[in-house]
This record gives structure tokens, sequence and C-alpha cells, in this order.
């Protein structure tokens, strides 16, 4: 078990909004065709599951029902229907 995250690297672009000039260490994993993109997100993935793979087994546990419900929880969003 790797207790250790993946670290994206940083790479600086100058970006100017509205007259404002800010520095983006991470716009470049905007690019989800870029091979090391794709593998930096496949290892935060994996990370993240080998970290959650215990919580796995509660979640087989639980009715369909629930565990639908529970992937529609966002802080701030209401569903009215």
């Amino acid at each position: 078990m790797s207790l250790i995250p993946p670290v994206a690297k940083k790479v600086p672009v100058e970006r100017t909004h509205h007259g404002h000039t800010f520095v983006d260490d991470y716009e470049w994993l905007r690019d989800k065709d870029n091979a090391e993109v794709v593998a930096y997100l496949e290892a935060e993935n994996a990370y993240t599951d080998e970290q959650t793979a215990a919580r796995a087994v509660a979640r087989e546990d639980l009715p369909g029902d629930q565990v639908a419900d529970a992937g529609n929880r966002h802080v701030g969003a209401h569903s009215h229907g």
C-alpha cells in the first residue's frame, strides 16, 4: 500500500483575464490528449482506489438505492422534484 499520493508537476503559465495577470501552475492538466496528463490522472485514480478500498466493502453491503442516493449528494445543491 502506497501512502504517497502522486504530485502534479508545476508548469507556470501566465494568463491575463480582465486586466489581471496570474500564473496557473496546473494549466497543463487541461490537455486530456496529453499522454503525461492521462498518466498523472491514472496515478491519481489508482491512489484514490487504493486509499478507499476498505470502504468499497461497506458500499457493497448497502442496498442499491442508498448507494445511488449517496452519489447524488452535493454541498449546496438541492434537488426539488
